[in-house]
C-alpha cells in the first residue's frame, strides 16, 4: 500500500509485513478439527468463552457505525481481535489493524449455540464482521492510518469496487440482503460504492431487479442473471472481469456465497493460485460450505470432504497474505 507523504520529494509505502491472529484465534485453529466434529462439544467451547463472545460483540458492533479496522476500541481486546501488522518506509513505524478472530463457526459467535429465539437467530447476522475502512470522524489520531490504508493521497479518493457472486436482489435474498447491507455499510465507512458487479444464477425479473437500484448507483450497476462460472474460458467468469476492470489502486471487495461446494471450490482454488488476482482484492467474503455436523440441516454438507479445519488454513493462508478475509454468514 502507498501513501503521499506531507513532503512531496518522498514516496511513502506502508508496506504489508504479517497477519497475527489473537490467543483466540490459535486456539481454535489447534483444536477446530476435535471441538467441531461434535455440535455439544463446539457449543460448550463457545459458552466457556462467553466474556471473550461479548468483547467480540461490543467490538464488532462499535466498529460497523464507521470506525471499523481503526477502531480504537478493538486494541482493547487483543487476545480477542486479531490484527494486520504494517510498516510505514519513510519513517519505520508499525500501522496495526483489527479484524474480527477466526472462532467457533467463524461466523456470529451465538449462531446456533447461543440462539434463545430463533426467529432472532444470529446465523445469517452481520454484527461479528469489522470492516476495512475508517470514516473520517473517526479521530485525528488515525489520520496517518487512514490514508495510508486508502492506497492514494487524499486528493484522489480510489474506487470502491464491489463483485458480488451469489447476489439475490438488492433488497432480500435467502440470507437477507448483501447488496444493499455493503453499499450502505461501506458508505457509513467512508467510502462510497463506485461500481456494483452482480451475479445471480437464480431467473429473476429484470424489472423488478433494477426497481430496487438506487438511481445513483444504476450508472455504474453491473448486471449478470446468470450463474458465476469459473471455467477458465468461460465469459461469466468473474475473476476475468475483476482483472478487465480493477487497478491496484482501487479498493476491491469481493462475495462468494453461491451454495455450491464444488463450483466455490473452484473459484477458490483459481484464486489462491493466481498471484496477480489476491493482489488486486483488498478484502473477501466467502461462505464456506463445508462438513460441520452442526451446519448439515442447513448446508447438506455430509458427503463433502471439505471440513472446518480447511476454513481456517485457507482464511489465515489468504489474510497472511494482506487480504482482509471474512466468513460470511
Amino acid at each position: 500500500m502507498q501513501l503521499q507523504s506531507g513532503d512531496q520529494r518522498k514516496h511513502c509505502e506502508l508496506k504489508f509485513v504479517r497477519y497475527e491472529p489473537s490467543r483466540w484465534e490459535d486456539t481454535w485453529r489447534e483444536h477446530v478439527s476435535e471441538w467441531s466434529s461434535d455440535e455439544l462439544e463446539l457449543c460448550r467451547r463457545m459458552v466457556n468463552d462467553i466474556d471473550k463472545v461479548r468483547l467480540w460483540e461490543t467490538g464488532a458492533e462499535h466498529s460497523q457505525k464507521g470506525c471499523g479496522l481503526l477502531d480504537p476500541a478493538l486494541s482493547h481486546s487483543p487476545h480477542v481481535f486479531s490484527r494486520f501488522v504494517y510498516e510505514d518506509t519513510c519513517t519505520g513505524q508499525t500501522v496495526e489493524t483489527y479484524i474480527e478472530p477466526l472462532a467457533g463457526l467463524t461466523r456470529h459467535p451465538r449462531a446456533l449455540c447461543m440462539d434463545r429465539f430463533p426467529r432472532r437467530s444470529k446465523n445469517i447476522n452481520r454484527g461479528y464482521i469489522v470492516l476495512g475502512q475508517s470514516a473520517d470522524a473517526c479521530g485525528p489520531c488515525h489520520a496517518r492510518a487512514r490514508s495510508a490504508l486508502r492506497n492514494v493521497p487524499s486528493a484522489a479518493p480510489r474506487r470502491l469496487l464491489v463483485f458480488d457472486l451469489g447476489a439475490s436482489l438488492y433488497s432480500s435474498g435467502p440470507g437477507g440482503n448483501s447488496q444493499k447491507w455493503f453499499v450502505e455499510s461501506y458508505a457509513r465507512h467512508g467510502l462510497p460504492v463506485s461500481e456494483y458487479y452482480a451475479w445471480e444464477a437464480a431467473p429473476l425479473d429484470s424489472a423488478k431487479v433494477w426497481a430496487q437500484i438506487p438511481e445513483w448507483l444504476k450508472p455504474t450497476y453491473h448486471w449478470h442473471n446468470v450463474p458465476a462460472d469459473p471455467a477458465p474460458e468461460s465469459e461469466n467468469n468473474p475473476w476475468d472481469v475483476l482483472r478487465a476492470v480493477a487497478a491496484p489502486e482501487d479498493y476491491v471487495v469481493v462475495k462468494l456465497d453461491i451454495d455450491n461446494t464444488e463450483v466455490e471450490e473452484r473459484f477458490m482454488a483459481e484464486m489462491r493460485g493466481d498471484a496477480r488476482l489476491r493482489a488486486l482484492v483488498d478484502e473477501m467474503f466467502f461462505e464456506h460450505h463445508v462438513n460441520v455436523p452442526i451446519m448439515w440441516r442447513y448446508w447438506g454438507t455430509q458427503g463433502e470432504r471439505v471440513y472446518l479445519n480447511d476454513t481456517y488454513a485457507m482464511v489465515q493462508e489468504l489474510r497472511s497474505e494482506g487480504i482482509r478475509f471474512h466468513s460470511w454468514p
